[in-house]
């Protein structure tokens, strides 16, 4: 049976087993949702390195690096605090970073944000010497042949935080598996670090207020520092170009607001307007009737759910230059384990979910 770890960390799939191999306990939750065990590292490297070789990370046991590596990026559209681009930056010579579009359709105003994303997200890639590879299709088909090509022999994405994210990188990691390539994983971009909370899923409160309480003495871990430099790509390699508003949009949607209204996407604005943020600079009325883009509480709900930004910079940045008497300071506190309590609930009810209660019977 399949299982994976409840935590902020790169996971390793091998022959459907999952293990954490960067930190000394951790959190498995098994399939079927019955058993969540805390797991000693020793025991389980033992295990691993008996079923797989391919089980282990290189950098973590001092084994050899990978001559490839791929990053596949899904909502994640960033550098910084980028755990999965950190660890195949550290773990492979060569790094490959790849986004797939094309098989989730979005409103207008959502795909030109998008759009506007990756277009920053591939010029901060060739300030640093390398290059966004960009593909239209479905990530099962394409990332196999993508692999081949390049000769990877890693693939480091992020899971997903539902059902239908989940069962994706599911398919590509078995996929990946009939190929030989090694397949690490994140669960989610989320602002706790649940491996240091030793929560399983069968605790998580229901209750938001129960939820922000418990997580009151619980340190969040500092955002990680985007690289320095990324090696180049192959130059053979045809980097793909620009989706088309119409390439990411839904056919019937057309349109029907002015550009003024739709915010500029992109991690290089999304830091622009952070650093707004925490001096105090945002606006709260739109002007000249354009859209409530810096709106004080809220500014960032765009840029984190296509990866902009990592909640743990915003939270960083926030805590240092933020009065604590600011309701600035607690309301975007708030809005973060906000996003952290919905992530993990859809996630309790994904794997213990409650029966349908039949309609009381007429009196």
């Amino acid at each position: 049976m399949e299982g994976f770890v409840l935590n902020s960390g790169i996971e390793t799939i091998v022959k459907g087993q999952s293990s954490r191999t960067t930190a000394s306990r951790s959190l498995v939750v098994s399939s079927s949702g019955a058993r969540v065990t805390s797991v000693d590292l020793s025991k389980c490297l033992q295990n691993e390195r008996a079923r797989d070789a391919r089980s282990v990370f290189p950098k973590a046991l001092g084994g050899k690096r990978f001559c490839t590596a791929v990053v596949w990026l899904r909502d994640e559209l960033r550098l910084d605090d980028n755990v999965a681009l950190d660890r195949a930056y550290g773990d492979a010579t060569n790094l490959i970073v790849v986004v797939i579009y094309g098989h989730d359709r979005m409103h207008w105003r959502a795909a030109n944000f998008m759009r506007d994303s990756l277009s920053d997200l591939r010029e901060s890639l060739r300030s640093q010497g390398s290059d966004l590879i960009l593909r239209r299709g479905n990530p099962v088909e394409i990332l196999p042949d993508f692999c081949k090509q390049t000769n990877a022999e890693a693939l480091y994405y992020y899971r997903g935080n539902n059902q239908r994210k989940m069962k994706l990188a599911d398919d590509v990691g078995a996929k990946m598996e009939d190929l030989g390539v090694r397949c690490f994983y994140d669960f989610e971009d989320t602002l706790y670090d649940f491996k240091i909370i030793k929560l399983s899923v069968s605790e998580l409160p229901e209750d938001c207020h129960a939820f922000t309480e418990r997580m009151k003495d619980v340190e969040v871990p500092p955002p990680r520092e985007r690289p320095k430099r990324i090696p180049p790509c192959p130059r053979n390699l045809d980097k793909g170009l620009l989706p088309e508003t119409q390439d990411l949009a839904f056919p019937e949607s057309n349109n029907k607001f002015s550009v003024r209204h739709i915010p500029t996407g992109g991690e290089t604005t999304a830091l622009a307007r952070l650093k707004q943020f925490v001096l105090g600079k945002t606006k709260k009325t739109p002007p000249e009737g354009g859209a409530q883009q810096d709106i004080e509480f809220g500014a960032f709900n765009a840029y984190i759910a296509l990866g902009c930004i990592s909640p743990r910079r915003i939270y960083e940045n926030v805590m240092k230059d933020v009065s604590k008497a600011s309701m600035r300071r607690y309301c975007t506190c708030f809005d973060l384990q906000l996003a952290d309590f919905l992530t993990f609930l859809e996630l309790k009810r994904l794997k213990h979910p409650k029966p349908l209660c039949a309609s009381p019977a007429p009196v």
